[in-house]
C-alpha cells in the first residue's frame, strides 16, 4: 500500500497507487494529440515507425489506465479491454468519467492530483 505522502501525481511509469480522473484525462488527451500529430505528418516511415510511435505514446496511457483503475478499486487487468476495437475506447472515455473509490483501498489513498 502506498504512503499519502509519498504518492506522485503523474508518475506515468510506476503501477502502484492511484490515479485521478483529471490525471488519466490528461494523459488521455496528450495520448490522442501525438498519435493525432503522426498521422498528419502524413505517409512515410514504414510500419515500424508507427509501431514504435503507437508503442511510445501508448505506454503511459495505459499504465496511467491501470492506476485509474486501481482508483476505482478494480484490476489493472480490466485495462485490456482498450485493445478492443470501438469498444476500447468507449471503455477509456468511461475510464476517465467514472467515479472514484473515495475510500482508502487496497491499492492506497484516495489520488489527489493537487494536494
Amino acid at each position: 500500500m502506498t504512503d499519502a505522502q509519498t504518492q506522485k501525481a503523474f508518475n506515468i511509469f510506476d503501477l502502484g497507487g492511484r490515479a485521478s480522473r483529471l490525471e488519466f484525462a490528461i494523459v488521455l488527451v496528450a495520448w490522442f494529440a501525438a498519435i493525432a500529430a503522426y498521422r498528419s505528418a502524413g505517409p512515410g516511415g514504414g510500419w515500424q515507425l508507427a509501431l514504435a510511435v503507437g508503442a511510445l505514446a501508448s505506454a503511459p496511457m495505459i499504465l496511467t489506465g491501470i492506476r485509474r483503475l486501481h482508483d476505482r478499486d478494480q484490476s489493472g487487468w480490466w485495462m485490456l479491454l482498450s485493445f478492443v476495437p470501438l469498444i476500447g475506447l468507449i471503455f477509456l472515455v468511461f475510464l476517465a468519467a467514472a467515479s472514484p473509490d473515495e475510500r482508502v483501498n487496497r491499492f492506497g489513498p484516495p489520488a489527489r492530483l493537487f494536494g
